[in-house]
């Protein structure tokens, strides 16, 4: 079955066409009235759909161009309605900022796939791929570091394949990224911190397989002591140690939550400044795993220290 989210983007798909082609009239409840839910899964994705619909048909004017800025040679009006559609979808959801780049372009792609032309995925992939790199159109994409919110719907659509997290030595129960990967196979990394695995303590590595679970192919675990000893220099510490680790096993692209963030240890915008001063040229293809409530003064501190 796919991700709510996944379901959410079919249904407004079908529904933002359908308004658009004149096919039904637009009213107060665009998707709710347009398809019947069977079961919480779908109540779900309806009500998720419902905000995609409503959000893209207010902002049509801006979005609309948007693509015809970053689509040469075609007009919004001599696209299929299909493309015109997926691509209108995804743009908004680029703009608004709050998907990760990598995944709005993945479920774009998926829908080209399913529901357009033999030629849609390539057309909308090289849309979609110039509005994300002009910073206007995308806000909170900065050089080669994206966000990625504590969120499964999120992960299982990311292109990387392996996820990075710290864990303090009295970090129970686990936190952050690593609450959520432990939650997601049903105590696993409880059940090895029980086991004394790994106990969070300075030099402790341990890298696992998280099976169907997750998205991901392969979990790293770094410990870094006792919460109460952790400072910036353990910060700058325990990253140059976890990027050793993942280079000596030629890992460059990873979603990552850095030491310290989980128990907010740290703040947001200083572990970005510090993780960005480091920032070496083989870097790249990052995922910064936070919440979602601190996604903007996250690329705030980026484009700050950037400047």
């Amino acid at each position: 079955m796919s991700s709510i989210r996944t379901q959410a983007r079919q249904y407004a798909l079908q529904k933002l066409y359908s308004l658009d082609t004149s096919l039904t009239q637009e009213s107060n409840s665009v998707v709710q009235e347009f398809f019947v839910p069977s079961d919480d899964y779908e109540v779900k994705a309806i009500d998720y759909a419902e905000q995609l619909v409503k959000q893209t048909r207010a902002a049509l004017t801006q979005i609309d161009k948007t693509i015809e800025a970053s689509s040469e040679h075609w007009r919004i009006s001599r696209m299929t309605g299909i493309d015109r559609n997926i691509l209108r979808l995804a743009t908004y959801e680029l703009l608004d900022g709050k998907v990760p780049v990598a995944v709005v372009i993945h479920e774009a792609i998926n829908l080209a796939k399913r529901f357009g032309t033999q030629d849609s995925f390539s057309f909308i992939n090289g849309v979609l791929d110039h509005i994300a790199k002009n910073p206007k159109a995308n806000p909170t994409q900065t050089a080669d570091i994206e966000f990625l919110s504590i969120n499964i719907d999120d992960w299982e659509a990311v292109s990387v394949d392996t996820l990075v997290f710290s864990v303090c030595y009295d970090e129970r129960p686990l936190c952050g990224a690593a609450g959520l990967a432990d939650w997601r196979m049903n105590g696993k990394l409880s059940h090895m911190l029980k086991q004394n695995k790994i106990s969070g303590n300075n030099d402790d590595v341990l890298m696992c397989l998280p099976g169907k679970q997750l998205k991901f192919k392969r979990l790293f675990l770094f410990g870094i002591g006792l919460s109460k000893d952790f400072n910036e220099d353990v910060f700058i510490e325990k990253s140059t140690h976890i990027k050793q680790v993942l280079k000596s096993v030629d890992v460059s692209s990873y979603a990552i939550q850095v030491p310290g963030r989980s128990m907010d240890l740290i703040t947001p915008q200083r572990a970005i400044e510090l993780w960005v001063s480091q920032k070496k040229p083989d870097d790249h293809n990052i995922f910064w795993v936070d919440s979602n409530t601190v996604r903007k003064e996250t690329f705030a501190a980026i484009k700050q220290h950037e400047h």
